[in-house]
């Protein structure tokens, strides 16, 4: 006697957990922080690049600040933009993303206090963030970019699990 038997191929578990619903949301989580990731890396590099194109102009603009000292100003106008380009470069690269999202964290925390003290002080002067390029006037506008772009930053510590701890 031959048994009819129905042989229903079972679909391989790893091909499974390509269409599975909990990968999908892996997948759009990962490339949200791809995306956030590249547009951080864009900004400070180009940031970085228009600052040492344009040196001297950049240490005109840190000097109306009137926070750095004299004395350090034009290593501080050289290092900043040079380190905004090897971070902004990390992160291109994928290189030390944690110490780059990190840094760049710090960074724009002190850009933030920069600003709000030189507005406090009612100085007027171009806030540099991207050396002469752009002409922006101290004030809310380069605050709520600096804080829109340090939130990019919080987003991506907390949702990215390869280099962040998440609770």
């Amino acid at each position: 006697e031959i048994e009819n038997k129905l042989v229903i191929n079972k679909p391989n578990s790893s091909m499974m957990k390509i269409f599975s619903f909990k990968n999908s949301n892996e997948v759009i989580r990962k490339f949200i922080l791809f995306i956030i990731r590249i547009f951080i890396a864009a900004v400070f590099i180009f940031s970085g690049v228009a600052k040492l194109l344009e040196i001297q102009g950049f240490i005109q603009i840190v000097h109306k600040f009137q926070i750095v000292p004299e004395l350090v100003l034009p290593y501080f106008a050289a290092v900043l933009p040079a380190i905004e380009l090897f971070l902004g470069l990390c992160l291109i690269f994928n290189l030390f993303t944690r110490l780059a999202i990190m840094s760049l964290s710090i960074l724009l925390t002190i850009f933030i206090i920069a600003i709000t003290i030189t507005m406090v002080r009612g100085i007027s002067v171009n806030c540099g963030c991207f050396g002469g390029f752009f002409k922006n006037v101290v004030g809310l506008h380069a605050l709520a970019k600096d804080f829109f772009l340090l939130g990019f930053l919080i987003f991506f510590i907390r949702f990215h699990k390869k280099y962040f701890v998440t609770p």
